[in-house]
């Protein structure tokens, strides 16, 4: 009797390039004992099989905005490469956005201005919305030059503070709170193969 020994492969999936190659060169052993020859390989299948990991994170934002087909619809990429180089919740920008500007919606300017956070009160021009993403992401972390004091190292509701003091005249009622179940609600957003095909 021969047996093949195969790593347990879960939570990946391999491409089909990788499918198609020889996984590892194999060597029989002989146990004498059972009377088995086992075929066992000499390198990792995982150091033989390119994988490809499915980061969903992108489709949910893109997902949450186009219910609504809101303008930030497509830009969930941005979003999470600018959390994801300065360290903060992916789930933040997304929801900012969408409380600052209906996401992309009622932008600064009469829309001439991507600044799709009313950062520093609209006053800030980006002609990007990638660029208003890196900016934003850079001063919650605490990255900014002139604002990682107030930042640096807070939490996601401390964060939420900082951005929009609660006794700030004209604030949304309620606008820590809201930013919290946005979040909570692209986290929870159901998205398909095909949608994360597009992302």
């Amino acid at each position: 009797h021969s047996f093949i020994l195969l790593p347990l492969l879960l939570g990946n999936i391999a491409s089909p390039d990788a499918l198609s190659k020889e996984v590892a060169p194999e060597k029989e052993v002989q146990n004498e004992s059972l009377g088995l020859n086992f075929k066992i390989f000499s390198n990792s299948l995982k150091e033989k099989t390119d994988f490809v990991v499915i980061d969903n994170r992108a489709a949910k934002i893109d997902a949450y905005f186009a219910q609504w087909d809101l303008p930030l619809a497509g830009h969930g990429k941005g979003m999470i490469e600018a959390a994801d180089k300065y360290g903060i919740d992916w789930r933040l920008l997304p929801a900012l956005a969408m409380l600052e500007t209906t996401g992309g919606k009622n932008l600064c300017g009469n829309g001439t201005n991507l600044n799709a956070f009313g950062f520093g009160s609209c006053k800030i021009h980006f002609s990007t919305f990638e660029a208003s993403f890196e900016a934003v992401a850079k001063t919650l972390s605490g990255n900014g030059e002139r604002t990682a004091h107030l930042y640096k190292g807070k939490s996601i509701e401390g964060i939420l503070e900082v951005y929009n003091p609660p006794n700030t005249p004209g604030m949304t009622p309620g606008y820590h709170k809201k930013a919290l179940n946005v979040m909570s609600a692209i986290e929870s957003m159901e998205v398909t193969t095909n949608t994360l095909a597009k992302a």
